[in-house]
């Protein structure tokens, strides 16, 4: 009878085990998530192309460089995220450094143009989908926090330019995946 009931707990044990191995498959390792995307908006320097690297579960380094026209743009900053990897809808909050200003002066002798970096805060969304949620679109609005421009601006007085607006948004495709090392 004792016999019995070790060959029951054990066959117990053995079936929980490949249980317990498909929880160690999914847990979180630093540094090894990214996500890398293209799109449009100050998160991607402009038109260009975004990374972010998972420092913990929900928050992550954001790295952007693109293309601002006249201008080459990148950003560099913070990105939190609610919600787990695997979670369809993430939202997110992203405090970034980096262009988020230009001004460009053109009259009939010179043209110029001037890049102002500065602190930008932006909140949005990030929506994964496909059979494992690699693939998933990021969209937002961001806001000029600071910026040299506005400063440049204000001395401008009297000369007419264009109304640069603190807000923005931004849309861009990802791709996730995990580093394998």
């Amino acid at each position: 009878m004792n016999l019995t009931k070790i060959c029951v707990v054990t066959l117990l044990a053995l079936l929980t085990l490949p249980l317990l191995a498909q929880e160690l498959e999914y847990r979180f390792q630093p540094g090894r998530n990214i996500n890398l995307g293209a799109g449009y908006g100050l998160p991607y320097g402009g038109l260009g192309f975004g990374m972010d690297m998972y420092v913990f579960e929900k928050l992550a380094v954001n790295l952007g460089i693109g293309s601002l026209g006249h201008s080459a743009g990148f950003e560099a900053g913070l990105k939190y995220l609610l919600g787990d990897l695997h979670s369809q809808w993430r939202p997110e909050a992203t405090l970034l450094y980096g262009v988020n200003g230009i001004y460009i002066m053109e009259n009939d002798e010179v043209s110029q143009t001037e890049v102002y970096n500065g602190i930008t805060a932006g909140l949005g969304v990030q929506a994964m989908f496909g059979k494992n949620r690699r693939h998933g679109l990021d969209a937002g609005a961001t806001y000029v926090v600071s910026s040299g421009l506005y400063k440049r601006l204000e001395e401008l007085e009297g000369y007419e330019f264009e109304l640069n607006s603190r807000l923005g948004f931004y849309l861009g495709y990802r791709f996730a995946f995990e580093l394998k090392y």
